[in-house]
């Protein structure tokens, strides 16, 4: 007996010291967790219009410390439109003689939409992080070369910085700048107005409802639209109530079985809600001021501790000692953490986090602005000149200065700064409104708000799970433009011969008339030749020509499983019926590979093969041969240069000889229509998916005086307008409810086709080989990705002013454009006319004509079977022109993005009174220089009219210390 219980006692010793052993591997592996890298943008303005000028400060840090960076060289900046497409993207160069700093501008072109656009900037070190995978199906998927791709296309990233801003239309006059217009991009449906609607989310403290506790737990409540709202409700019997911004907190004791539930009255109805689910074990948190409470309810005998981080960074790790009911008390010394937001993780043995939660840290190092401003004038009549003495903190070495007429100001709830970005907003999921509102004061009812905001909003901006694995990082810090990607076996389909293009408006692809005659005849024969039995014969399809074969095709039901078979009008398929039946129409079959000209999940090379590039910059050219590696692999590192050089990529195989290479590169290689040895893609990195708005993104803050109102404009009877004005600001839409017809001189978004064909290959939609019976899919997919819709979307496409292209079956269509016009348009061309076209040496630009977004895809949109979800418009080159086109990859490789110079006009002689100077941003200074003390002098000139100014600054000092002013 006394040997058993020394057994006993020995095993429970050496499980201790094994699971003691395992937490200091823990810590360890906490404190070599990579360093992440915070992005901050400081906008010279806070809102525009058309043909402005937006220009930019960035500045890059390590999270860690606030310090500029020495991990990434290279900054991707991108302005995204409302709809969440790229309307430019730059590369900038952080240098580490410029202290992790860099600027640029973007150009409001006179062709944008006006609108809500997002400024959002990135490294590519960045990308390692918070990565999530956007919804998506086998449907969406199948779409690709393989499923890896698939992967890499359909990825969020939680860690790029962003920003909206209001993009008003062009005045009507110039200067007039009293009416702020905003036009969206023309629709042909009217969105649909969302019912008044509650919703309430729950967060408990520590993540988890857990049985038998007392847990404290916040919630938020929210309208429709994503706007917070004030209600009170009961939760147990026991009154709660939302404190700001519509959150608010409760205490509530879990129950060992059943589940609980809370109820709230609002806008006169009643609204149940059910709390998260109880959990019957875990470890129940509780942080009050310095003091953590947790309570475990487990039967195993693990080990737990406890962790706090800032920023990512380990702060405090010590092991957690619980008490025979369960309980642990624990402090936190505060003076030891950095001022921002910490993270309290509580662990298990095995690297599990079992709860946490976000606590802010504040030493008050922030509580007045450290640079001071003097000889602000209030008022300064036209054409004055104005001279600042600028004071700052000694030790940084450049600021970035804006002063701007504050007449055009918005009043905006994107009210904060540097400060609240690094140390609150980035380490939050969502946008947080009035973020300068929780550093004002240092009272009771401010940090209660900050604590809700940090319980509601708090996520793991930095994954243990990953952290714990120690699993390898996807991207390294950039220090140079680098290109990399993969070579694949190609793919082969069936080319696009000149009589086929004919039926496509029908839905029907890979079909001639000489195919269809062969494919009568056959069915004929066969039937012929078959003695059926008198129940066949009623089953049979009789086709008596051609013709009445293609109709019997246009009658398909594209619902039936193509596994058995195409059902045609109900009945038995024919033998001779073919056998593929594509998403989009009818496709005829392949005998060695049904989907062939689609992706189906095809892997890497088997053999390394010899990969050849040239870089074309001017007058020089960079070449590089290579054998590939890890199953056709390659990476080289470009040289640094501004603008835009030509990239050419191709590769063979590596036992070729010199004689049959240069035979290679010189035939064919300037055809599009010879097929390459090899699909060469190159791997891209850049965000797809554009994060959905929040409310307060696109929507000015309340102001004193000012109302929302409706305005019916009697001008159009029909379809009268809908406009939202606060004071002097008018958002305008149409109230409709018929579908338009298209508006072609409107376009949704316009590209070069030719990049966009190098953008579907590189993302694996396009397989080194322009296909147009495929291309029109493939652009769908890449534009505007999934829908948000279980099944695929309809595309139509024309060109020249002719429709050419329906992905669907038009049969009894609800598109604008009916068969018989249809066939009509496409009589009045020889088909020769039409294929001449579908080659990338004759097209120029496309344009694209929806009503979906990108950015909204949960928007409710009514979508048909018989009509088009999406229209490309495809613009050849004028005159019967051709540009170059390439068998092998040939693409504009983008470089650095070279900064402009702010123009600031020198009135030191007094102009005419006529002179017209109509500028809203009087002075922009991306790198103000300071003296060894922190001073600076600024001189700028006024506008035309009697101005008050509002001036910005921002900086960060080498010791990580950010330089703002109120």
């Amino acid at each position: 007996m006394k040997h058993i219980i020394f057994l006993i006692l020995l095993f429970g010793s050496c499980s201790n010291l094994f699971g003691q052993g395992k937490l200091d591997q823990l810590r360890q592996k906490l404190l070599r967790a990579p360093v992440q890298e915070k992005v901050y943008l400081h906008l010279d303005n806070q809102c525009y219009f058309v043909g402005d000028t937006l220009w930019y400060k960035a500045y890059v840090t390590r999270a860690d410390n606030l310090r500029p960076t020495n991990l990434s060289r290279i900054l991707y900046v991108e302005l995204v439109s409302s709809d969440g497409l790229v309307v430019e993207r730059q590369t900038v160069d952080v240098t580490p003689t410029a202290d992790g700093y860099a600027c640029g501008s973007f150009a409001l072109k006179d062709s944008l939409y006006s609108g809500y656009y997002e400024v959002r900037a990135y490294t590519r070190w960045m990308l390692n992080f918070a990565v999530t995978e956007h919804p998506y199906s086998r449907k969406d998927w199948e779409q690709f070369y393989n499923r890896q791709m698939a992967k890499d296309f359909f990825r969020e990233y939680g860690t790029v910085y962003s920003r909206v801003v209001a993009v008003y239309s062009k005045p009507a006059s110039a200067g007039d700048y009293g009416v702020k217009d905003m036009v969206p991009r023309p629709k042909q449906r009217a969105d649909a107005i969302a019912p008044p609607k509650l919703t309430v989310a729950f967060y408990p403290e520590g993540g988890n409802l857990i049985a038998g506790c007392r847990a404290r737990v916040a919630f938020e409540a929210t309208n429709q639209v994503g706007e917070c709202v004030a209600v009170r409700g009961r939760v147990n019997g026991k009154a709660v109530r939302t404190a700001h911004m519509g959150r608010g907190a409760f205490e509530v004791d879990v129950p060992d079985h059943g589940a609980l539930t809370a109820d709230f009255e609002w806008n006169g109805a009643h609204y149940s809600f059910d709390l998260p689910e109880i959990r019957k074990r875990g470890v129940s948190l509780r942080l009050k001021g310095n003091t953590v409470r947790a309570k475990l309810v487990d039967d195993t005998q693990r080990l737990y501790a406890m962790a706090v981080l800032c920023r990512g960074a380990l702060k405090v790790f010590k092991p957690l000692a619980f008490k025979a009911n369960g309980e642990c008390v624990e402090t936190v010394d505060a003076s030891r953490l950095p001022t921002g937001v910490n993270n309290l993780v509580v662990f298990d043995e095995d690297g599990n986090v079992v709860a946490d939660r976000l606590f802010f840290v504040n030493h008050h190092d922030y509580d007045e602005p450290n640079v001071r401003v003097g000889g602000l004038a209030d008022i300064y009549d036209p054409f004055e000149r104005g001279e600042l003495s600028l004071r700052a903190t000694p030790g940084v070495s450049s600021l970035s200065l804006s002063i701007r007429d504050a007449s055009t100001d918005d009043p905006t709830y994107d009210s904060g700064n540097i400060m609240t970005d690094l140390l609150l907003s980035s380490e939050l999921k969502g946008f947080v409104a009035h973020p300068d509102y929780y550093f004002e004061k240092n009272d009771a009812a401010h940090r209660q708000a900050l604590d809700l905001l940090l319980l509601v909003q708090g996520w793991r901006r930095y994954d243990f799970r990953e952290i714990v694995a120690a699993q390898p990082l996807r991207y390294r810090p950039e220090k140079v433009q680098t290109v990399e990607g993969c070579v694949y076996k190609n793919v082969s389909f069936d080319e696009v011969e000149p009589e086929e293009p004919q039926f496509w408006l029908q839905g029907i692809f890979g079909w001639t008339p000489a195919r269809l005659e062969q494919e009568y005849k056959e069915n004929k024969e066969n039937k012929e030749n078959k003695s059926a039995s008198k129940d066949d014969q009623e089953q049979s399809v009789e086709f008596n020509n051609v013709a009445s074969y293609l109709r019997a095709l246009e009658r398909i039901d594209y619902g039936s499983e193509a596994s058995s078979g195409m059902s045609i009008d109900g009945k038995v398929p024919m033998a001779s019926t073919p056998s593929h039946v594509a998403s989009h129409g009818t496709s005829r079959g392949y005998s060695d590979d049904a989907d062939r000209d689609r992706g189906m999940n095809r892997g890497s090379l088997r053999h390394e093969v010899m990969f050849n590039s040239e870089l074309v910059l001017d007058q020089e050219i960079y070449a590089l041969d290579t054998l590939t590696f890890h199953g056709g692999r390659f990476c080289f590192d470009v040289p640094p240069y501004f603008g835009d050089g030509i990239l050419f990529m191709s590769a063979h195989k590596s036992n070729l000889s010199q004689k049959a290479q240069d035979r290679l590169n010189r035939k064919g290689a300037l055809d599009e229509e010879r097929w390459p040895e090899y699909y060469v893609k190159r791997d891209l990195f850049y965000p797809v998916f554009a994060k959905k708005y929040s409310w307060y993104q696109t929507h000015r803050a309340p102001v004193k005086g000012h109302a929302w109102e409706e305005k019916l404009d009697a001008a159009d009877d029909s379809l009268p307008k809908v406009g939202k004005t606060l004071g002097n600001v008018e958002v305008r839409a149409r109230r409709r409810r018929a579908k338009l017809g298209i508006d072609w001189s409107k376009p949704a978004y316009e590209y070069d086709t030719y990049e966009l064909y190098n953008l579907a290959t590189d993302y694996g939609l396009s397989f080194g080989k322009f296909n147009a019976r495929r291309f029109p899919i493939q652009l769908g997919i890449l534009l505007l990705g999934t829908y948000g819709s279980e099944r695929m979307f309809n595309v139509d496409a024309r060109m020249n002013d002719y429709m050419f292209y329906r992905s669907y079956n038009p049969v009894n269509s609800d598109s604008p454009y009916t068969k018989e016009a249809n066939l009509k348009i496409v009589a009045n061309r020889s088909n020769y006319a039409v294929y001449k076209d579908l080659f990338l040496k004759r097209q120029w630009k496309t344009r694209v004509y929806t009503d979906f977004e990108l950015r909204n895809e949960d928007k409710p949109l009514e979508m048909s079977m018989k009509a088009a979800d999406i229209t490309f418009d495809f613009v050849t080159l004028p005159d019967d022109a051709t540009r170059h086109s390439f068998r092998d990859r040939r693409i504009i490789l983008h470089g650095f993005t070279e900064p402009r110079e702010f123009y600031q006009p020198n009135y030191k002689d007094r102009p005419l009174p006529d002179t017209k100077d109509y500028r809203r941003m009087l002075y922009w200074n991306p790198n103000v220089k300071c003296d060894k003390n922190g001073e600076a002098t600024i001189r700028f000139y006024n506008n035309a009219k009697t101005t008050k100014v509002k001036l910005s600054v921002a900086g960060i000092c080498k010791n990580g210390k950010m330089i703002y002013n109120p």
